[in-house]
Order: structure tokens, then sequence, then C-alpha cells
């Protein structure tokens, strides 16, 4: 038995596809709606601003119309990842008001919920090649953003499924003698003291960090015990209810300097995910194409980038944003807002040519094989104008070229390679591979 995943990245969509005129998007749509099932990261929330702005937010203050999930599902996804760093941009009652819409409209996704338990909970979808479990994650989130546990004498708090991360700074062995002799110096060694300085030989407490003696310098992430197992868990139950596992990590975290690459924490999660019986890990989160591998033949995605990025569209955001980006001027409209924050399309976002650039991946998922995926390019309008920049299409072909030799080189640290087959490249474990990829 087989199945066929569609699968992408982030989708930030403020504004109508319906019309995106041309081949590109007409190719794009068809490939989506030949997959048994299509899965995007939905990375904002489908509400009417039906919650105050929360204080601290993931970026911009992000939602979008109900009507435009019905334009992802006109374009064929059929499942959506929720767990993300803008869950709680507009609080508890938007996240509530948007789950509402969505279970009013039928949409299917998997990440957040009315307690920790229903955020964990693997999501199902009748498909005519089996039945598919999705469980969404994310690692990058609020403070304000995780669900909470219910008790039987205490409801639990709406949010997403959280996977938290244990970070230490490795330094060497005189190094960390020094922090310990300056954390002496400083008091903070006496029992009970903010900061104490105490731990093992080859570990530190200090100023809020962990210090940890290596012969490898520099920080090291892992996952938090307690939520990888309730993960993992929760591919377990869904293993054994479905024919086919999907994880869905949302991670800003790369290693330090590299947007591209993910922090460690993210490889040893997905492995967990992949033995414990998901069938593919698909990973977003950092608005950047990042590498992939093929773990006891299951595909593991880190990013697929952007996918639809039209985050400089919305139609309001509240004072604060205003006031973060120093737009003083009480009348000042979202296009004075998003022409402050990127210097009039000079930095950021609009100045930054990975941000436009995402992949379709075509999983093929088979009980009796390994997986076959194939990568296909995709372009999102970099150096358009605003209001025509954001939406996708397939890669004119010497962008597909330049985006496959990049990703190919990001694939190469997990053991695998892009090879150019048909209209788009393989993902394959670099073992036993003559030459260079097409």
């Amino acid at each position: 038995m087989d199945i066929r995943i569609a699968a992408v990245g982030d989708c930030i969509i403020t504004r109508s596809v319906r019309s995106e005129p041309g081949e590109a998007f007409a190719g794009l749509r068809s490939t989506i709606g030949a997959a048994h099932l299509a899965f995007a990261n939905l990375e904002l929330l489908p509400h009417r601003f039906e919650g105050a702005p929360a204080v601290q937010s993931g970026g911009a203050w992000l939602c979008c119309e109900p009507a435009l999930v019905d334009e992802l599902r006109w374009l064929g996804f059929g499942i959506f990842g929720c767990a993300h760093n803008h869950v709680h941009d507009f609080g508890r009652a938007g996240l509530l008001a948007a789950m509402g819409h969505m279970d009013a409209m039928g949409v299917a996704y998997a990440g957040v919920g009315h307690n920790l338990a229903a955020a964990r909970a693997p999501r199902y979808v009748e498909t005519p090649a089996g039945r598919v479990a999705l469980i969404a994650t994310s690692a990058t989130f609020t403070v304000e953003s995780p669900a909470g546990a219910q008790r039987h004498d205490f409801p639990g708090r709406p949010g997403l499924n959280p996977l938290r991360i244990r970070r230490s700074l490795r330094v060497t062995s005189g190094e960390l003698e020094q922090l310990r002799a300056i954390g002496e110096h400083l008091g903070l060694a006496r029992p009970g003291a903010a900061g104490t300085a105490a731990g093992a030989d080859d570990v530190l407490d200090l100023f809020g960090q962990r210090f940890v003696a290596s012969e490898r310098p520099g920080e090291w992430t892992e996952p938090d015990p307690a939520d990888l197992e309730a993960n993992v868990r929760a591919v377990r139950e869904a293993a054994r209810q479905a024919d086919w596992v999907l994880v869905s990590l949302h991670s800003h975290e790369s290693v330090v300097g590299d947007r591209e690459r993910p922090a460690a924490f993210a490889p040893a999660f997905a492995h967990a995910c992949i033995d414990a019986g998901a069938h593919a890990v698909l990973g977003h989160g950092p608005h950047v194409l990042r590498g992939a591998e093929i773990y006891r033949g299951r595909p593991i995605l880190y990013s697929l980038g952007n996918f639809i990025f039209q985050n400089e569209t919305m139609t309001a955001q509240p004072d604060d944003f205003y006031r973060n980006l120093g737009v003083a001027d009480p009348a000042a409209g979202p296009a004075d807002l998003f022409d402050a924050r990127s210097g009039s399309g000079t930095r950021g976002f609009p100045a930054d040519r990975l941000i436009w650039e995402g992949a379709l991946a075509q999983i093929r998922l088979d009980t009796n094989g390994p997986a076959d995926v194939e990568i296909l390019p995709v372009t999102l309008g970099f150096g358009q104008p605003r209001p025509r920049r954001g939406t996708p299409g397939l890669a004119a072909p010497a962008d597909a070229e330049r985006i496959a030799a990049r990703l190919d080189q990001l694939c190469r640290p997990f053991g695998a390679r892009m090879v150019r087959a048909g209209m788009g490249w393989q993902l394959r474990p670099a073992g036993g591979i003559a030459g260079p990829a097409a």
C-alpha cells in the first residue's frame, strides 16, 4: 500500500489567490491536487480580530479572514499544522475564535486545542489511500502560547503543543573554572542565591545559563525530555490508529550564526518520532529552506521555507507594533508601518531573496519500502511590488536549478543529496550516488 503526500512550509495568507494568473501558479495547484493529501503550516490564525492584541507577538500580529482558509483548500490542502509562534498574537480569545471558525468550516488541523491533551492529540483524515494522522508541535512560541494540562479538579488552558528546548553553552574546562571563580567572587555560589553557581564538576549554572565543559565549544540544544516523551507518545498512539503518521515541527531555532542549519534538538526530535512510528517529519518556521535527510527510509524535511508569504498586506495592526517600529503618527496606516519596518523595501524580508523561495515536496510513502521524495522549487515574487509578492509559483528553470543546488548543499551534512529527476529533484541518501547532482 502506498500514499502520495504533498507538503509545503509556512502559509501566511492575507489576500485571495484564486485570481492568480500564469502557468507557474496553475502548475503548482495541479501538482498539489494530484496528491492523496496535502499539508501546509497555517502560520496565522483565521479570525476577524476577535481577541485583544497580546503584549508579545510572534513578530507582526497575524490573522486572516476565515474565508481565506477555503482558498488554501481550493488549492488542494486538506490538513494544517497550527502550532507556531503566532498562536497567541490575539490572546486566548483569538485562538478560541480561530478554532471555532475552523471547526465550523470542517477544517482539519492539529497542534492547538482547548487544553494540552487536545493540542497534543493526533488529528485524523480519511483518504483513498488510508487514514492519515498529524501531530503538530512548535519549539518557537511566546511565553503565553503553550496549552495547559487539565486536571480532574481544574480546567486546562487553551494553547499550542509545545516542544521546549534545553540549552547549554559548551566551554573549555579552563573557561568553566574561570566562570566558576567569577560566580564565587560575586557571591552567587551561596545556597539559594539567584543564579546559584553549583553543579557537577563539568556543569555550571550561572547568570541564568548552563555551562558545560566540552572539547567542542558552542551552543548545544536538546528537546525537553517531558515534551519529547509526550509527543513521542502521541506518535505511538497515532501509529496504532492510522495507516500513515505525519509530524509537523515549527522551529526558528538554528545553529548559531547559520539560519539554514537547524539547531541540534531538531534532528534528535525528528529521529525519535520516526523511531516511534512516524512516516515523515515536516519542518517549517525559519522562513528559509533547510536541509533534509532520509532516516530509516523515511523523510525528515527540516524546513520547506515559505509557500505563501503575504505578511505585508495585513489590513490593520495594533498600536504596539507602530510604537515598536518608531511610527509615532497616530494617523499612520499599515503601508507606513511596513515601509518603516523594511526601509521601503531596502532591508529585512523584502530585500532578502531566500525569504521568497521555498519548495513543494511530493512524498510517496510505501509500507513495503523506503519513501520516495521529489522536490519542486517554488518562488514567491522576490523584487515584485508589495501587492504582488508573496504568492507562489513553480520556479523558472534557472531559479529552480539555483534553489536545488543550494538545497543539495544543505542536505549533505545529513547524508543526503538532491538528484535531478523529471520535473524536479529527488531526495536520496548520499551513499551510492556517483557524481554531483545535475
